[in-house]
């Protein structure tokens, strides 16, 4: 129970630094021009992989929704930030949102899922929760493709939002089987002026 309560007041306290700092956020990077071509080229190609449907989980204000959805996509965001999903529905009014996490997405429904930095505010001893409700949420054999901080070590650091956690490839590659995930590929690397990224996709055992 304590453990639960945490991780609700964790969740709630990040929510609410997203809905007072959406706007700027959105102004700075929720743009797909601020995102990396390598990323960009990532989330494409295994984009056309997937069967059925994609859900873009943390959203955002959209620009990742918008991206799948270009790549021809049936793709629906959702993130816990209201204020993201009013703005995320008011840019690209053709696309679905809906405000809510990994706990409300409807049960063996996706045949994809993109958590592209939408985890690196969840604590360590929270993740296997979230992976398993992400795990819930796709059909059999569905894919998850996740994008996050990396470093040697599992470490906390002050995100201009809400602290971040660097995580090791190893780690989440061992959280994800423990989920009934089998991983494809991994990959990371190093931009200039910017956090270490690591990026694993990984496929759900039928």
């Amino acid at each position: 129970m304590t453990s639960m309560h945490h991780r609700t007041t964790s969740l709630e306290r990040t929510t609410e630094a997203y809905n007072q700092r959406a706007t700027a956020y959105t102004n700075a990077l929720g743009n797909i021009n601020s995102t990396s071509p390598i990323d960009q080229s990532r989330i494409s190609q295994w984009a056309t992989n997937i069967h059925g449907r994609i859900c873009d989980l943390g959203c955002g204000p959209g620009h990742w929704t918008h991206f799948l959805h270009e790549t021809g996509a049936s793709v629906v965001g959702y993130d816990p930030s209201d204020q993201f999903v009013d703005i995320a529905s008011s840019k690209f009014p053709y696309l679905n949102f809906h405000t809510g996490t990994a706990r409300d997405l409807p049960p063996a429904h996706f045949g994809g899922i993109l958590t592209w930095y939408s985890l690196i505010h969840t604590a360590p001893e929270h993740l296997n929760e979230e992976l398993s409700f992400i795990a819930k949420a796709l059909s059999p054999g569905g894919s998850l493709l996740m994008g996050f901080f990396t470093g040697d070590d599992i470490l906390p650091f002050n995100h201009a939002i809400s602290q971040g956690w660097f995580y090791p490839i190893d780690f989440i590659r061992t959280r994800l089987q423990e989920a009934g995930f089998t991983v494809q590929s991994s990959s990371t690397r190093k931009d200039e002026g910017a956090r270490a990224h690591g990026d694993i996709h990984a496929v759900l055992t039928s």
